[in-house]
């Protein structure tokens, strides 16, 4: 379509003034009326064309002053179809936003406004299902009396013998959807439009979306899991009812929201009287000594489901239906105590937290994405650990954040991946917080751009055995007890002990002390550093700490250095202050021979010249790893 071109020998095409995914809107004027029209051209190559005949049929259906108003609809030349529309001057209310935050009596007045609209369409069983600024246009230099409806295009009949969307289609705008939307429900009554309103309201009065994210998964993840700050929280000056009605309409169990518009509209009343005063931070905002939240550690595994993950060709129309039919996360993700959420966009995210000490939470999460992983053939999977505000069951904060970016990264680090560097694995994706959190156990391998897991190591030594049977422990109990006494007081006092055990070959000292960290290990928060003596490295005085500090990193032999260097970096930085991070980093490093680039570095650069001034650089960095080290635990 071009200017000058004419529709249906009516309407004369003037300027484009619109173009998006589903077709573009031109000013046109109508040669019947003279007057001016908005026309939408739907795309030639858009197969929405059942979306743009219900938007139409709604339109003609529907006539209110806060809806847009129809006039006329049908197939241009070229088989495009077309709605022509009233043609409205002024803004609407996002470009208004992007200027300005609104007073309290004009956000009020606003959402009145909408209502009244939403309340016809809720009475005729109609779902806006896309409420978000940029569809509330504010006519007459943004007269709020004068707003209109835009955009019907994903609105759907509540009762329709036949659903508009599958099930795991995600519909609406990420930002302003309801949880249900989010999950890509079937099922989507008034309610989801009177959450979205919610997310209005907020943003009008807060300056800013109530939900953020990066990408798409990573505001789904938040609308379903994050709990909003209420706006007097904040230390927003609003009336403490108001409050509470947007903290409802926030709801994410649709029962607790107002029905509809109608609703809506009658608990907007009170307010009426409202004097025109900016929705500004109060100068001393009302804090709460108690709350219901508190900071605590929290894993978010995030799995981006791919269309071949099933094996089906074509690629299935839903990810969620083609999850649901094959396994459900959730029964999977219950025996490791998380709780899993199906997002629209074919995204699982899960959530794990209190889990004990933070190696023994990650660990948890860790095996979690890895049982996840083996359920889903070529499924993108990533983790995070970091603290986060946990409100109930709802988890907040960046770990979110940081999951979803780890994720949407992932398809373009697996395709430059050789199966060498994978094992033949499908690896889960880690950030440098859990990375640092996890032992030997996990085979956690990296590349330039970051760390994964590709599985689970096999288990170092084996437990005895007698015909296929463990065998019992028995005959050194006496030594075992001076053993775990004297690690008791270690913890009871506290004061640091060493014990040498000493005897002939053959006598048990290795299987003493196997059952020693055995049991020590059941008392839970304990990690135990090893190392073992090699008689090639005798002459060596650090080779013992080398493989010590390599053990606890999780490093092996056959890296890439800017692998070893992340692990080190990662494994350090789990407790050590993170000003002294490089530094401690650097001259572990040298102990550990995971050498570092001194050219950003003066004091290793220096110490590199000076075989005194490295030692004691060396020494000071093992003692200050191990006093952190000691500090958060035995």
């Amino acid at each position: 379509m071009a200017p000058a071109q004419i529709i249906a020998d009516r309407f004369e095409l003037e300027q484009l003034v619109g173009s998006g995914g589903m077709g573009e809107v031109f000013r046109a004027r109508d040669r019947l009326t003279g007057g001016a029209v908005a026309v939408k051209v739907l795309h030639a190559s858009s197969r929405d064309t059942e979306r743009f005949r219900r938007e139409a049929q709604i339109l003609a259906e529907v006539s209110h002053p806060r809806i847009v108003k129809y006039v006329a609809h049908g197939i241009s030349e070229g088989s495009r179809p077309y709605i022509a529309m009233e043609w409205l001057d002024g803004e609407d209310l996002g470009e208004r936003l992007s200027r300005s935050g609104l007073t309290l009596h004009e956000t009020l007045a606003l959402a009145r406004r909408a209502c009244e609209g939403l309340a016809v369409l809720h009475e005729r069983g109609i779902v806006h299902r896309d409420i978000k600024p940029s569809n509330l246009f504010l006519p007459k230099n943004g007269t709020f009396d004068q707003l209109k409806l835009l955009d019907l295009g994903v609105a759907r009949l509540l009762h329709a013998s036949r659903p508009s969307t599958r099930s795991g289609v995600m519909v609406g705008t990420p930002g302003y959807m309801a949880p249900e939307q989010a999950r890509g429900n079937k099922e989507i009554d008034a309610r989801a439009d009177v959450f979205s309103m919610g997310c209005v309201m907020y943003e009008c009065l807060a300056g800013r979306p109530v939900f953020q994210g990066d990408n798409i998964a990573a505001l789904l993840a938040k609308i379903l899991l994050e709990t909003p700050i209420t706006l007097r929280d904040a230390g927003f000056d609003i009336p403490p009812a108001l409050d509470d009605l947007i903290t409802r309409m926030l709801s994410k169990h649709v029962t607790a929201r107002p029905t509809n518009g109608s609703a809506l509209l009658r608990e907007l009343e009170p307010f009426k009287s409202v004097k025109d005063s900016p929705a500004q931070r109060a100068s001393t905002p009302a804090m709460r000594a108690l709350t219901g939240s508190e900071r605590r550690l929290v894993s978010v595994v995030m799995a981006a489901v791919t269309p071949g993950d099933f094996g089906e060709e074509p690629a299935p129309a839903s990810s969620f239906d083609t999850i649901a039919a094959s396994f459900d996360p959730r029964t999977i993700v219950a025996s490791f105590g998380g709780e899993a959420e199906m997002l629209a966009d074919g995204s699982i995210v899960v959530t794990l937290s209190g889990k004990g000490a933070a190696s023994d939470q990650a660990a948890h999460a860790a095996r979690c994405a890895l049982s996840l992983r083996s359920h889903l053939i070529s499924a993108h999977v990533a983790l995070a650990t970091g603290l986060a505000t946990v409100t109930g069951r709802s988890c907040v904060g960046e770990v979110i954040e940081r999951a979803a970016a780890i994720m949407a990264s992932a398809r373009a680090r697996r395709q430059g991946m050789t199966d060498e560097t994978l094992h033949g694995e499908t690896p889960v994706f880690l950030d440098d917080t859990t990375a640092g959190l996890l032992d030997m156990r996990f085979d956690v391998g990296g590349d330039d751009r970051g760390l994964f897991i590709r599985g689970l190591r096999e288990r170092d030594a084996k437990a005895r055995t007698l015909l296929g049977k463990p065998t019992p422990f028995v005959g050194r109990e006496r030594e075992l007890s001076t053993l775990i006494g004297t690690f008791e007081e270690c913890i009871d006092e506290p004061v640091a002990r060493a014990v040498l055990v000493t005897g002939q070959a053959g006598a048990g000292k290795s299987r003493m002390a196997s059952e020693f960290l055995r049991r020590v290990g059941e008392l839970g928060g304990v990690e135990a550093w090893l190392a073992r003596g090699d008689p090639m490295s005798e002459g060596s005085p650090f080779s013992l700490l080398a493989r010590l500090l390599r053990r606890a990193a999780g490093i092996s032999g056959a890296e890439p250095l800017v692998v070893r260097q992340q692990k080190l970096r990662a494994r350090i930085g789990r407790h050590v202050p993170e000003a002294d991070v490089t530094r401690v980093s650097e001259f572990v490093g040298e102990i550990a021979s995971v050498h570092f680039n001194d050219a950003n570095s003066v004091q290793l650069r220096a110490a590199r010249h000076d075989a005194m001034l490295m030692g004691d650089q060396m020494r000071r960095a093992f003692c200050e790893l191990v006093l952190a080290e000691a500090a958060s635990g035995p």
